[in-house]
């Protein structure tokens, strides 16, 4: 009775996981629903060959030995060679089955894999904010889905076309098997049932194991990445880190395996148990034919019919337990997949019908008021009551240690996260309100962690726009503006010079210049707020000075906010904040915080003598 009640139990939580296997279903097959379903039919056809083989092959015995004492006809052929050219027919159309199903899974498989890669970005993409980006968890899911992607829809039409095949197998032979006893092949199936639970939950352990080991695997991931990738080629060679990165990787690689080991032992221990009980209820029913056959009860073709039919429901027990077995990674896979699909949005939504709708260009006087925030996980806040002001058309300059919030700020001003509590407001509007495309396209933005796009220079620098905006003038204005002009103008390919070395033709840029290109990014959108979050902090102090003496004239007219660790470069902006744990201590010009004799009077004084001292040493 437990085995009956753990079975129940298997097929509840099977039929729970319907619902994600119809939706994955969907995508797998959303390629071609035509092949699909073409797919589907000739595997229901296949199924039914052996138990129509089994019964043919009854009559060809049969009939070869009643053939010597009354010769029976089907037109020109004798009862026998009439029953052998059927069984013929039947392999021939099994093995065509069979290469005509291979051909439109491998058909189904790419168009599938295509979609489902398409549709787990595009449910990354749905996610608005940085939230999922910035939390392991989401991450570890990430790297699961990544290596399993491409095996899903190969793996659920095998599990579909493998359970649907068996079921329609396993019926055939049951009713051929009716003429021998009736309770025959219920016992065949019971002596399997014990057999599939102990497969199926062999492979969730092994599975949930995978699952603990995700976070493992990245680390694995990230020290092979080390060694291999050009990002850290210089430092692992100058430092000789291979050998260390490498014992890590082995490490991480064992720690892996010392989980995962013990689990498939105890898989191996119960599956020969389970095996035994399957052959049991076999050998039993074989015997009892044999036995019938030999009082003379059933004839020599029943007996092959009968002992076929034993065999083969045998076999499918054993493939119903492989295939539920080594598909329970499918179904949790699937399940992961479905969870990815249906990820709640990370940033509170706005009905489009009420949300506000402003024109990029314009410069937004943007008021910030008493915002508290923390990262998700964390028990500290970074911003604690913050409360500023930037009117509009002026610059405001933000300074302070580090941590203590600047770069947080930027990520809610471009509503990367939304504030625990507070509000900003753009026009006096909370930006929680406004349409989250007009919002992201008012704002100019250079972060320190800027990206390196293997691109050419114009699309490095109008990136996002359609073609009809590549302006060169507009391109090369705001390149000159950011100061790289003097390394585009000498290539022979300008504007168009692919960059990087990851595709052939490709030139790198020093890192210098790479900022260079991404403060012309931002400079190009006609956006009427410009951020600057450490703007020039790879560059020289000649290439600062002439990139902040345009500033001024770039920021005509338009909201900016700057941010930087070099006080001699903020002294441009209209008015510089202070910012000391998440608040704001010091408001004011460059002049009134000198003569505040506070925070920013320290930090410049410091910065000041620094400078002084290096000019001292550089002329030694």
């Amino acid at each position: 009775m437990t085995t009956i009640a753990q079975l129940f139990a298997k097929c509840l939580e099977l039929a729970r996981s319907a619902p994600a296997l119809i939706s994955i279903l969907r995508i797998v097959s959303a390629g071609s629903r035509s092949l699909f379903a073409a797919s589907f039919l000739i595997n229901i056809l296949i199924a039914q060959v052996p138990a129509l083989l089994a019964y043919t092959g009854k009559n060809v015995i049969d009939s070869l030995l009643s053939q010597s004492h009354s010769p029976r006809f089907v037109g020109p052929l004798s009862v026998p060679i009439f029953f052998g050219c059927i069984y013929l027919c039947l392999l021939v159309a099994q093995y065509v089955g069979q290469v005509v199903l291979v051909h439109l899974s491998e058909m189904l498989t790419e168009s599938g894999s295509k979609h489902i890669h398409t549709q787990i970005i595009n449910s990354a993409i749905r996610m608005e904010g940085l939230y999922y980006f910035e939390n392991p968890a989401f991450h570890n899911q990430r790297s699961l889905l990544e290596r399993e992607a491409l095996y899903i829809p190969m793996n659920i039409l095998r599990f579909v076309t493998e359970t649907s095949g068996i079921a329609v197998t396993t019926f055939c032979m049951v009713l051929l098997l009716f003429g021998l006893h009736p309770l025959i092949p219920f016992l065949i199936l019971l002596s399997g049932i014990p057999d599939v639970i102990t497969q199926k939950t062999s492979h969730r352990l092994i599975y949930e194991g995978i699952r603990e080991t995700a976070h493992e695997e990245r680390r694995k991931d990230y020290f092979r990445s080390v060694v291999l990738d050009e990002e850290h080629a210089k430092e692992v060679r100058l430092y000789n880190l291979s050998c260390f990165f490498i014992n890590k990787y082995n490490e991480s690689f064992k720690r892996i395996l010392d989980l995962v080991i013990p689990i498939r032992k105890r898989h191996i221990r119960g599956s020969i148990l389970s095996r035994v009980l399957v052959t049991l209820g076999a050998i039993l029913p074989y015997l009892w034919t044999i036995g019938k056959a030999l009082r003379g009860e059933i004839t020599p073709g029943q007996l092959v019919l009968f002992m076929t039919a034993i065999v083969v429901i045998h076999q499918q027990m054993a493939r119903t337990a492989q295939t539920l077995a080594g598909h329970q990674d499918v179904i949790y896979v699937m399940k992961e997949l479905a969870a990815w699909l249906h990820m709640k949005p990370d940033l509170t939504a706005v009905e489009p019908t009420v949300q506000v709708r402003r024109k990029p260009y314009l410069s937004p006087r943007v008021r910030i008021s008493n915002l508290r925030f923390r990262y998700p996980g964390s028990d500290r806040d970074v911003l604690r009551g913050l409360d500023l002001e930037i009117p509009r058309g002026k610059s405001l300059a933000i300074v302070g240690r580090n941590g203590s919030g600047k770069t947080t700020l930027v990520k809610l001003l471009c509503r990367l996260y939304d504030p625990a509590k507070g509000t900003i407001y753009f026009d006096g509007v909370d930006i929680r309100q406004l349409n989250l495309d007009d919002l992201r396209n008012s704002i100019g933005i250079i972060f320190q962690d800027f990206n390196r796009y293997q691109l050419t220079i114009r699309e490095n620098i109008a990136l996002g726009e359609t073609p009809d905006v590549l302006a060169v003038n507009k391109v090369s204005e705001s390149a000159a503006a950011a100061g790289a002009a003097d390394f585009i103008e000498p290539l022979p390919q300008g504007i168009d010079a692919l960059l990087g070395n990851q595709f052939e033709g490709g030139r790198e840029l020093s890192g210098g210049q790479w900022q260079r290109l991404a403060l012309a990014r931002a400079f190009f959108r006609n956006a009427g707020l410009l951020i600057l979050d450490e703007p020039t902090a790879s560059l020289d102090i000649a290439t600062e000075a002439r990139i902040y003496a345009r500033f001024k004239k770039m920021t005509e007219g338009k909201t900016s906010l700057l941010i930087s660790h070099r006080l001699s470069t903020v002294r441009i902006a209209d008015h510089i904040a202070v910012i000391e744990d998440g608040r704001v201590i010091e408001l004011g010009d460059h002049e009134s915080l000198m003569g505040l004799g506070g925070i920013y009077n320290e930090m410049f004084v410091i910065q000041a003598e620094r400078f002084r001292q290096s000019e001292e040493f550089a002329t030694l």
